[in-house]
């Protein structure tokens, strides 16, 4: 497990230099990604969407559509490393103004608390359910979350 993680963070951080040699496009990483995602490799699903979407943000959109972003949370609960790039991800889309929508707000805020940044995670929820209630959204699976992050931030921490 040390050994596969290693190799992870490794390609991602020479993932700029691969990107340039091979000159993968967009669309070669989601599919990288999907295929990756089907076979249930999570780790290396997310960096290839990472990468798709660093080239082409509307990937982000696509991703938020099909599902792709939650199944990838719920393993995340118990693979911080997903959590983290999800983090990644949306740090990357919310530098675009015209992104800043609820989908970006919740998958921070619930990678967030998967990584236990309660606070952060409190923050970015309810930012969401703000802009979900404005455009009469359905709040049910932002609620839920939001209960959970405030539930766990009242706890006190181990010493």
């Amino acid at each position: 497990m040390k050994k596969r993680c290693l190799i992870i963070l490794l390609g991602y951080l020479l993932s700029p230099f691969f990107i340039f040699a091979n000159e993968q496009t967009s669309e070669q990483f989601y599919d990288d990604g999907c295929k990756n995602f089907k076979e249930g490799d999570y780790e290396s699903s997310v960096v290839d969407f990472e990468n798709a979407i660093n080239l082409d943000k509307d990937y982000f959109v696509i991703m938020t559509g099909n599902g792709v972003f939650e199944r990838l949370l719920k393993a995340g609960k118990k693979n911080m490393l997903i959590s983290q790039e999800i983090v990644k991800i949306c740090g990357h889309i919310l530098q675009d103004e015209e992104r800043k929508d609820f989908f970006v707000f919740l998958y921070l805020g619930w990678a967030q608390l998967n990584l236990m940044n309660k606070k952060e995670s409190i923050k970015n929820l309810k930012v969401c359910l703000k802009k979900m209630k404005k455009n009469g959204l359905n709040t049910e699976v932002a609620l839920k979350l939001l209960e959970e992050a405030k539930a766990l931030n009242k706890k006190p921490e181990n010493k």
